[in-house]
């Protein structure tokens, strides 16, 4: 008998996957997801049927009412686990994509030390991610960073070549 042809099998494998994905909710995880842009996401997301987890620090939580997600896990992303200690790509894992909100001070008045706290978050998340097999890593921001070319008229679309223009 003659082995598979390499077509055959490339075939094969596509056919499988677009089965599972057709009979599997899409999970995305959302850091930060009791803060403003995290709670929008969260809800549109769970319109459109989509599986919603949200981490979160245990203080910020407590501040609000739920965000719209299927699932809070807390904890402090400036750490390697969760608050009950299972580390983060246990929670990550099986996620379609993590979408990464969570800073330390996400306000224009974020000192340096914040800020590098922030990074700390975001490099805890896309170690864990990574590790955890997410295909997809989105690194969002608040408009805080460009926010300030919304009213100037004259400058046309925001470019990843304009600098940044910090505003509200």
């Amino acid at each position: 008998m003659l082995p598979p042809k390499p077509a055959l099998l490339a075939g094969a494998a596509v056919a499988a996957w677009l089965l599972y994905t057709k009979n599997r909710r899409r999970r995305v995880v959302i850091t930060g997801c009791c803060g403003n842009l995290g709670r929008k996401l969260g809800a549109h997301l769970q319109a459109q049927g989509v599986e919603v987890v949200g981490i979160e620090h245990p203080d910020y939580c407590a501040k609000g009412s739920a965000p719209p997600c299927d699932r809070v896990v807390q904890g402090d992303a400036q750490r390697a686990s969760d608050a009950s200690g299972r580390p983060w790509r246990r929670v990550l894992k099986g996620a379609d994509a993590v979408v990464h909100f969570s800073a330390v001070n996400p306000y224009p008045n974020a000192t340096w030390h914040e800020a590098s706290e922030s990074m700390d978050h975001a490099f805890n998340m896309a170690l864990a991610a990574a590790d955890a097999g997410v295909p997809r890593f989105i690194l969002a921001s608040s408009n805080h960073v460009m926010g300030g070319y919304k009213d100037d008229r004259e400058h046309g679309a925001v470019t990843p070549w304009d600098p940044p223009r910090v505003g509200t």
